[in-house]
């Protein structure tokens, strides 16, 4: 309900936790993800025309793994959360040209993140999951596009959305709507170069 909901948005603070219980009950939340009701329509289009048919195991895969794999929350989150932080305080500042830069920065700082994504999106180490990925009926390298296409849609567009929001909540909406989707677009082309 609205209490696991509020907990979710809370998780960032919880999980730096020194209290072991509560740092527990925010990885609990993260799999109460509100996040993944709302990207359900993105998906099910995306799996009808984007995603291939032997692609669509590592996508699926992947896709309900990553908010619950623990070591890629703890690891991802802070590393994109902190440093948007910091261009978010830098839009606070008076003059619109180096609001309009901020923003611009602000809109590709998810491609400059991609090698750290890329580095941190788990195969999966525990071996009660991985076995399903090697005996999977499809080539890993199938499983490796899906997993990238998942990438892009459980993390890279909730990004990009809430970059979009910032940036129009602090009267940068122009900005937004020019740099933003430019910048999804370079993130697509280097998911399909590598």
């Amino acid at each position: 309900g609205v209490r696991a909901m509020i907990a979710t948005a809370l998780v960032q603070f919880q999980l730096s936790d020194p209290d072991p219980v509560k740092r527990a009950d925010a990885l609990d939340s993260i799999s109460r993800d509100p996040g993944a009701a709302l990207l359900a329509p993105l998906r099910a289009l995306l799996v009808r025309t984007w995603v291939r048919d032997d692609e669509r195991a590592g996508f699926a895969f992947t896709y309900e793994a990553l908010p619950k794999e623990r070591d890629f929350v703890l690891r991802v989150y802070p590393l994109l959360g902190i440093p948007l932080a910091f261009l978010y305080l830098g839009l606070q500042d008076e003059d619109p040209r180096l609001r309009g830069g901020i923003a611009a920065l602000l809109a590709f700082a998810p491609v400059t993140y991609l090698p750290v994504l890329l580095s941190q999106v788990p195969g999966s180490r525990g071996h009660e999951a991985r076995w399903i990925l090697d005996t999977a009926p499809t080539t890993h390298e199938a499983i490796a596009r899906g997993a990238l296409k998942a990438l892009y849609v459980r993390v890279l567009v909730p990004l990009y959305a809430l970059i979009a929001v910032v940036a129009c909540s602090i009267g940068e909406a122009t900005s937004a709507l020019q740099t933003i989707p430019i910048s999804m677009l370079v993130c697509l082309y280097l998911l399909h170069a590598l």
